[in-house]
């Protein structure tokens, strides 16, 4: 039975996604939102977040604190 073209494609895409995953969950991890990110969701929710929470959640966890414009 033949494959068409789309199924190819489709397959393809899927392949790399699964490969792709991964990565992209270590990069994340990795990378944590700034400071000022985390304000912002958090805020509307009515959950205030501290310079030092943060830092010491982002140390916890191993990663860099992030902080905008720097």
């Amino acid at each position: 039975m033949a494959i068409s073209f789309f199924m190819e494609m489709k397959q393809e895409r899927d392949s790399k996604r699964t490969e792709a995953r991964p990565w992209l969950q270590c990069y994340i991890t990795q990378t944590p939102p700034t400071f000022e990110e985390c304000k912002e969701h958090f805020e509307p929710k009515g959950i205030l977040i501290t310079k030092t929470d943060y830092e010491d959640i982002c140390t916890e966890m191993c990663v860099k604190p992030r902080y905008r414009g720097k």
